[in-house]
């Protein structure tokens, strides 16, 4: 059986921590506790128009989401960022935070394997 590729990569974390097992574990349970909520959070924030938090969220998120090489999500959050911080294309920012939350939640999902 041929597996999957993942969309995403642990190998700058595991060169952070010299390659421990625990703490890239640890790593990882960090990444599925709080980003999810800096997600959500985000998306409440560009509903409520409310650009300067919506840059200061997205940068926030950007440097997770370029630990964990998610290269999908990290050019869309980057866009958001850049957006956000010109207050320009609202429609736009919305569109993308809904891919970047649908694409994060199959990356959450893997990592929860990765730890059992």
């Amino acid at each position: 059986m041929i597996e999957a590729k993942k969309s995403y990569s642990l190998e700058i974390i595991a060169d952070a921590v010299g390659n421990n097992p625990e703490e890239i574990m640890e790593m990882i349970q960090l990444f599925i506790d709080t980003l999810p909520p800096d997600l959500e959070n985000l998306k409440k924030e560009a509903n409520n128009a409310n650009w300067l938090e919506v840059a200061k969220i997205a940068h926030k998120i950007k440097a997770n989401i370029a630990m964990l090489q998610v290269k999908n999500a990290l050019k869309k959050i980057r866009e958001v960022e850049t957006l956000s911080t010109e207050e320009k294309n609202a429609e736009r920012i919305l569109r993308l935070i809904e891919k970047i939350i649908v694409e994060m939640a199959e990356v959450f999902s893997s990592l929860k394997n990765e730890l059992k």
